[in-house]
This record gives C-alpha cells, structure tokens and sequence, in this order.
C-alpha cells in the first residue's frame, strides 16, 4: 500500500473517530482561527495557503486512485456503483438540507 494510501485512510479514521478536532488541524497549519470582528464568541476556522494546497493535492489523489478503480470494473459494475453513489448524494443532499431547516 503506498504512503499517500495510508495517509488518506488514517486522515479518515482520524476524522471519523473525531480524533481530527479544529486544534489538531491548527497545529498542523492546515487552518487558522480567528474572532469574529462583530461578536466575539463566535471563532472562525479558515483554510490556510497550505490547507488549500494539501486539500487540492488530497483531492487530486482520490480523484487519480478513484479513476484507476473504476477503470478496472466491469462497465455494468460502473454503472451500477455510480446509481449507487448517486442515491448517496441524494440521501446525505436530504439529509443536510432537512438538518438546516430545524
């Protein structure tokens, strides 16, 4: 397994397990956190030009090792994982907006 593999399945875990909190990616200059100029209770956590870079060099990754995956499928397994992926959009898509509303 390579080193980008493992990294990305450790970030996940990380994440998932809620082991990735805002002062981890902090310390990893990954975000920077501010105050609010209007209310001073609410703190703002943005993405850092390194952030930015990891992230677009993460998602270039996945987007690489994805490509690979579905190459080697069979063209009805494709078709059949991407309805799939679909209905997970459409479910979590759902699911956000119903969270918003209350």
């Amino acid at each position: 397994m390579s080193r980008i593999v493992l990294a990305i399945r450790c970030f996940f875990n990380m994440l998932f397990r809620g082991e990735l909190s805002p002062r981890t990616l902090i310390d990893l200059k990954l975000v920077q956190r501010s105050s609010d100029a209007k209310d001073r209770r609410v703190i703002l956590i943005e993405l850092t030009g390194h952030g930015g870079a990891a992230l677009a060099n993460v998602e270039k990754r996945m987007q690489s090792m994805m490509k690979r995956f579905f190459e080697r499928m069979p063209e009805k397994d494709r078709v059949m994982t991407m309805r799939m992926f679909q209905r997970l959009k459409d479910f979590l898509k759902e699911e956000i907006d119903a969270q918003q509303k209350t």
